[in-house]
């Protein structure tokens, strides 16, 4: 027997920054990150990255404060950006693209190397803690290849690079990770992981695991506030998104689809989307958008 239809609704994101100013026409490949504390990072190159090191343009802005600073030659075809103790975290989710192992490194505010390491590869994501802690999540083919650092679907890292632990699913009691579609880190030690192929919802709390079952598949960004989630994008639609309840049992229960549209009304169909504790960003060409308040009935 079918049951009723979820209600459906509209959420409209509002532009919190747009970036073109502060990048000056460096937008491709642009990555965009956001730090726990709101702090919005982005670097993009003045032309399209192939063939080997190249420039960046590096800016950060919070609360109306902001900067810019190049970043030459490095070594990168930068896919992720996050703030860092020591300044900005820059990443490549391969190694040795230009004959060079290391496919992570730390640069100052002002574009200065300040450190570099290897953060394996095959990389889906990457999310930094407030004391440069450094998690990473790794796509099946680096989650699925035996690798000393990807095989585990996601791992802890120091803010020097330094390997720690990894996803147990043993004492998860899940699957273990095939493909990891989503993360947000919500604390300083508190992520959660959603993954191919059953797609749980699991929280890292501290070392212990917390697993919820039945989630809708195939969302690319989750948000997380108190017992509700909003799981971003699926497979055939990308502006659609799943509201959740996280009970106390081990199942999800779906509370209703939303639409989420850009400023103007349309649906954000090919916006980037990160979920940053309960907001959820979005990056429109070079606009930064977020949808907040998206748990309220």
């Amino acid at each position: 027997m079918v049951g009723d239809p979820l209600p459906v609704r509209s959420l409209r994101t509002v532009e919190l920054v747009d970036l073109a100013r502060l990048l000056g026409g460096w937008v491709h490949g642009l990555a965009l990150g956001v730090g726990l504390d709101g702090t919005v990072v982005a670097v993009g190159a003045e032309t399209r990255v192939t063939e080997g090191p190249s420039d960046y343009r590096m800016v950060w802005w919070r609360d109306g404060e902001s900067g810019s600073v190049p970043v030459p030659r490095l070594p990168l075809a930068v896919w992720f950006v996050q703030p860092h103790p020591d300044g900005v975290l820059l990443v490549d989710p391969i190694t040795r693209r230009f004959g060079v192992r290391e496919n992570a490194i730390v640069v100052d505010r002002g574009g200065r190397e300040q450190a570099r390491f290897t953060l394996g590869d095959a990389i889906a994501d990457v999310r930094t803690s407030a004391d440069g802690t450094i998690w990473v999540s790794y796509f099946d083919e680096g989650a699925l290849s035996g690798g000393e650092l990807e095989s585990a679907g996601l791992r802890r890292f120091t803010g020097a690079g330094e390997p720690g632990a990894g996803y147990d699913a043993r004492r998860a009691g899940t699957d273990t990770i095939a493909d990891c579609y989503a993360t947000n880190l919500v604390g300083d030690d508190e992520i959660y992981v959603y993954f191919y192929t059953e797609f749980p919802i699991v929280r890292v709390r501290t070392g212990v695991y917390r697993v919820w079952n039945g989630a809708p598949r195939g969302a690319r960004a989750i948000a997380v506030r108190a017992d509700r989630a909003l799981l971003f994008g699926a497979y055939r639609t990308g502006s659609s998104a799943n509201l959740v309840e996280l009970g106390e049992g081990e199942q999800v229960t779906q509370l209703g689809e939303l639409v989420v549209t850009g400023p103007d009304g349309e649906p954000v169909d090919g916006a980037r989307a990160l979920g940053v504790g309960e907001r959820l960003y979005l990056l429109a060409g070079t606009r930064v958008l977020v949808l907040d308040g998206w748990w309220e009935d």
